[in-house]
């Protein structure tokens, strides 16, 4: 089942769940219940058991008495009184038992059956004790016509005859407190295995769901998955592209900077340099009194001495020819040692022998980097000191520009910026890397480094970086002092 919003809909399981929870509340209700009901079935069923004992103990105390009573009227011994004496104690309590355990009874026809026998059992008492009176009187004769009548044992009869009908009615209670004590026995039963047999199907039904959900959610992950591998390797097949095209652009970017600076300096320079010539001439062949023409010429020749300056910073600027010509060492000292006296920098520089050779693509890129890095030390960092190292190590040429200016932090960079972009875009078009590190207050370093397949050895004579002496910290502050 789909919700609205496309996702699956969990009430069903959510409400086997309730149902199943609810159920078990239920069974352990149900069986609570039931064992209630047993134990009070229980419960009545032994003092019903206790009730009959008690009448069946009533009756044997009372035969006692009236053996003890026989006894002492035949042989006037009081040694037979003795029996009698013992068990009219307990034949009172007994019957003050009995008496509490029938009215508690919802049973009228017994209660009357016992007031009955109470009745009966007080005149039987009172009959021996008449008799054993007469006899200690002297007048055997009245209590041996008394106890030859019928009326002793008539009374012993009926009692015998109450007790048993009370123990017959007891007995038909238990009886039916048993059939409904089993009748509640399995109803609970019963009961007990209706719950289990619905809470099972339940847990069924429950896990069935839970099941499909499971499986749904696995499709709909896979899906994702799929989808996300689809989108990653689209991603990075567009990242590769653009890479190759940022890498394109700069390559055609140095391509049109070279053309231009050739050109400007080819033919803007011979077009300079001749017209230049033409001026000088003709000033030269002017007369005394054509002063004035003179000046204008003067300021023509300034004016062209200008524009070949000019031409030449922006041909340097677009293609150092140092670069070109004379190589990359000779070229970032040249471009470094300028940017520090326009700029007013203390310099650490550290550069291998000028007959130090890369090739042509690493040479533009590790210049380019040294320009930004510098430019950007210009305009941001107000820095005081500047090293500037370039060295081999283990078959990597590795470029280091450091300041210790206020410093940024590379996160914060702004989204516009494009110079480190560009810095590290242009060594990832050789393999290389560029790494920035910068604190607030703690200045700027940058390092380019690039993997070549072969750099020519530092030339013998020349001291490898790690041997200078002082640090860039320590040579800053001799150079303060």
């Amino acid at each position: 089942m789909k919700t609205r919003n496309g996702g699956r809909a969990h009430w069903p399981w959510e409400m086997a769940l309730l149902g199943s929870i609810m159920i078990c509340v239920g069974m352990l209700v149900v069986s609570e219940l039931g064992h209630m009901r047993l134990q009070t079935g229980y419960n009545l069923a032994l003092r019903e058991m206790r009730a009959a004992a008690r009448l069946q103990e009533l009756l044997g105390y009372i035969t006692d008495a009236e053996a003890g009573q026989r006894g002492f009227l035949l042989t006037r011994r009081e040694t037979y009184l003795e029996s009698y004496k013992a068990v009219l104690p307990k034949v009172a309590r007994l019957e003050g038992e009995l008496h509490e355990y029938f009215e508690a009874e919802d049973d009228p026809l017994a209660q009357q059956d016992f007031r009955a026998l109470e009745v009966l059992i007080g005149q039987k008492a009172s009959e021996m004790a008449l008799t054993i009176g007469l006899v200690r009187e002297g007048r055997s004769d009245t209590a041996r016509e008394i106890t030859g009548s019928d009326i002793g044992k008539e009374k012993m009869d009926l009692i015998r005859m109450k007790i048993a009908g009370l123990q017959q009615a007891g007995r038909e209670r238990t009886t039916r407190l048993i059939g409904t004590w089993e009748f509640n026995r399995n109803l609970s039963r019963f009961s007990v295995a209706m719950v289990s047999v619905l809470n099972i199907v339940l847990l069924v039904l429950l896990f069935r769901w839970l099941r499909r959900d499971r499986d749904a959610e696995a499709r709909e992950q896979q899906g994702l998955r799929e989808e996300q591998g689809r989108l990653d390797r689209l991603v990075q097949q567009r990242t590769a592209q653009l890479d190759m095209l940022a890498t394109h652009i700069q390559r055609v970017s140095e391509n049109e900077k070279t053309m231009i600076a050739r050109e400007l300096h080819d033919e803007l320079g011979s077009i300079l340099t001749a017209s230049k010539m033409d001026v000088a001439w003709v000033r030269q062949h002017l007369g005394a009194e054509q002063g004035p023409l003179a000046d204008k010429l003067m300021r023509a020749l300034k004016n062209l001495d200008q524009a070949v300056q000019a031409k030449r910073r922006i041909v340097e600027n677009l293609r150092p020819t140092t670069l070109t010509t004379l190589g990359l060492v000779v070229a970032l000292r040249e471009h470094v040692e300028q940017a520090t006296e326009q700029n007013g920098w203390q310099l650490q520089l550290d550069l291998p022998d000028e007959r130090w050779k890369l090739p042509e693509d690493a040479s533009i890129a590790l210049f380019r980097i040294a320009q930004e890095s510098l430019n950007n030390a210009a305009k941001y960092a107000a820095a005081k000191n500047i090293r500037v190292r370039l060295e081999e190590e283990a078959g990597r040429v590795c470029l280091l520009v450091e300041d210790d200016g206020r410093g940024f932090r590379p996160e914060d960079a702004r989204p516009r910026s494009h110079g480190l972009a560009g810095m590290r875009q242009r060594m990832m078009g050789l393999s290389g890397s560029l790494e920035v590190v910068s604190q607030p207050g703690q200045g700027t370093q940058v390092r380019a480094t690039l993997p070549l397949a072969a750099v020519p050895a530092v030339t013998a004579g020349v001291a490898p970086a790690g041997e200078n002496a002082l640090s860039f910290a320590a040579a800053a502050q001799a150079r303060a002092r």
